[in-house]
């Protein structure tokens, strides 16, 4: 018995994806502890209206980073090539094209930001045009953030991701929270996400530089070679998994009352923990898959830790939802929002097959494979129409949800079959 309790200490100490991978999910765990600690101290502070409407204006700054996302994970596969490349840094030149890059990506932003205030004040049914504006510079800064977090993950920095992820959850419960308590409102909640995140983006300039190599030249592209066509699989993606997980709290806040969407906002803040719990795995994962496949190393055995851990942690929150989800939301956020604990279960479970599939498809793109890119870009606006069409009350939107995301899972797995026939 001790002898089977040594090796397995021994094949778990030496497995670096289970390493680096519990290494992400401790940290993803503390942020997201604090980014529901977050959460919760906003939905006691603000009315459900408030609540929904801040809600909504973080769903849609995500959903617009997310039009970055393609990229992000280009520039870890490029890096984690450079990696085999340049074992001691990263080459400047690199490093400050790719933000040269962002930076263009901005101000051309910036333009069609001003063209779209009026319609962004009327999505979100709100009458401040500065809230939009700190959207903007919120995605803005999302960039720079996300270039940053891509050239640590390509070159598997993973203790700098994890300081980095929740020293910025961290700072923003103080900031925003702060300006809350202060009476600024939602737009204090924004400002202090902003500010916090360009602290931590300026952070993260500062550690990546302190690595660079002083080399003129790169023998690549600052991107790895690509076809049109599967780039476009890739970016259009991004968007539609964004689409997929936050744009459900932008719609209900658009179709319902405030009360019934500050209701959806607190069930959709916990419920999304089956999204976010086991998001180091696939952080880990990516750049090492990525690595592997440039050696031409079988990595299946990855993919199927992976889903397998995945699987447990979804199962295991669901759980928690079923047998404590009403005195979890009333101890939480107050007994205006325990009569919708009745959705919490259903709404873990509808991410379930979501959770999974993201896992998958970061495996395949690390292997410059796109079929969940199309099959994501195909039925996500299926299942945007369907919310249009069909959106009776809370328990209809969850139910569209659970079947789009079932769909996806069930088509993805076949797919994956196909595919990993034949790749390594």
């Amino acid at each position: 018995m001790d002898d089977l309790r040594k090796l397995a200490l021994t094949i778990f100490f030496k497995n670096r994806l289970i390493n680096a991978g519990t290494l992400l999910t401790v940290s993803g765990l503390v942020a997201s502890a604090l980014g529901y600690l977050f959460q919760i101290l906003v939905g006691r502070f603000f009315l459900p209206s408030e609540f929904a409407l801040f809600t909504a204006a973080v769903g849609l700054s995500v959903f617009l980073g997310s039009f970055f996302g393609a990229l992000g994970m280009l520039i870890t596969r490029r890096v984690a090539a450079l990696k085999i490349q340049f074992a001691d840094g990263l080459p400047h030149t690199y490093f400050w094209r790719v933000h040269s890059y962002v930076a263009i990506g901005c101000i051309a932003l910036a333009g069609v930001t001003t063209f779209f205030v009026p319609y962004a004040q009327e999505i979100l049914r709100t009458k401040s045009a500065v809230l939009i504006w700190l959207i903007f510079i919120y995605v803005v800064m999302t960039m720079f953030y996300s270039v940053n977090y891509a050239i640590f993950q390509g070159l598997q920095k993973f203790y700098s991701m994890a300081v980095i992820s929740t020293a910025s959850v961290l700072l923003k419960v103080v900031l925003s929270i702060g300006l809350i308590y202060f009476g600024y409102g939602v737009i204090g909640a924004i400002t202090g996400m902003v500010v916090a995140l360009v602290i931590m983006t300026l952070f993260g300039f500062w550690r990546l530089a302190q690595n660079l190599l002083v080399i003129q030249q790169l023998s690549k592209p600052v991107l790895p070679s690509i076809e049109f066509t599967p780039f476009v699989a890739v970016y259009l993606s991004g968007i539609a998994i964004a689409a997929l997980t936050q744009l459900d709290t932008v719609l209900v806040n658009w179709y319902f009352s405030g009360e019934i969407a500050g209701e959806y906002a607190a069930i959709a803040v916990l419920g999304k923990a089956v999204l976010y719990l086991p998001g180091g795995l696939a952080l880990a994962m990516f750049p090492m898959v990525a690595e592997d496949h440039a050696k031409a190393i079988d990595s299946k055995k990855m993919l199927f830790q992976a889903v397998f851990a995945t699987f447990i942690l979804s199962i295991l929150v669901i759980i928690i939802f079923i047998i404590a989800g009403k005195p979890l939301l009333g101890v939480l956020y107050g007994s205006r929002y325990s009569e919708a604990s009745a959705l919490l279960p259903l709404y873990g479970l509808a991410m379930t097959p979501l959770a999974l599939v993201i896992l998958a498809e970061h495996y395949l793109i690390a292997k410059g494979k796109v079929l969940f890119a199309w099959l994501f870009f195909i039925l996500v606006p299926f299942e945007l129409l369907a919310l249009h069409y069909f959106h009776s009350n809370l328990r209809s939107v969850i139910l569209i949800i659970g079947i789009f995301s079932l769909a996806l899972v069930s088509l993805g797995l076949f797919f994956m079959l196909t595919t990993l026939r034949d790749q390594k």
